[in-house]
């Protein structure tokens, strides 16, 4: 049967911060900011768990009704407010260059057109490999289509970037971050 998705509640913060911190341990970026596990464990805890508060009450986060996976969109226009500059400031006090290259690097490299940004997407370790970020996926994707607008996002391993491209995104350029991985910004055009 395939899973359906729906949108995540504000009192799901928990669990589905625990799904992102999981699925992202091994991510390439994540372990140049910290190749320290317990490191990037807590760093991870805090960048979802604010990430979760921003966008639960807002509708843009979707998961499945057993919380296995959770995909985080921003809506077309969103600006960047002050509070999310402090937070990051204080997320990344400790690698503060990295995190400035980080943040800047995903901002200035975003289309000028109105469009969705898909800031994280995961799935539970225990549930990869089984189809149901592809499915989540789509269903973020539907929603963009029904209103006439493109999806980014910046993969950042290889497989994801596999996965975004059966799913019709295209590479916009490599890029290898300072003496850290390379990472692939991403473009699909509303259908």
């Amino acid at each position: 049967m395939a899973p359906s998705f729906r949108r995540a509640r504000p009192e799901e913060l928990t669990p589905l911060r625990d799904v992102l911190v999981a699925a992202f341990m091994d991510d390439p970026v994540m372990r140049w900011f910290d190749p320290e596990p317990a490191a990037r464990r807590r760093r991870l805890g805090r960048l979802f768990g604010h990430v979760l508060e921003k966008y639960l009450p807002r509708g843009t986060v979707w998961t499945d009704a057993d919380r296995r996976a959770a995909a985080v969109w921003v809506p077309p226009g969103t600006p960047v407010t002050a509070g999310d500059v402090r937070f990051y400031l204080s997320l990344y006090a400790n690698r503060l260059p990295k995190g400035i290259y980080w943040v800047l690097f995903v901002e200035t490299r975003r289309p000028r057109a109105p469009h969705y940004l898909l800031l994280y997407m995961g799935v539970a370790p225990e549930h990869q490999g089984a189809g149901l970020g592809g499915a989540l996926l789509e269903e973020g994707l539907a929603r963009a289509d029904e209103e006439g607008v493109d999806a980014y996002l910046v993969a950042s391993s290889p497989g994801s970037r596999r996965l975004y491209e059966r799913h019709g995104f295209r590479v916009l350029r490599e890029v290898r971050l300072a003496r850290g991985p390379r990472v692939w910004p991403m473009l699909r055009e509303a259908r």
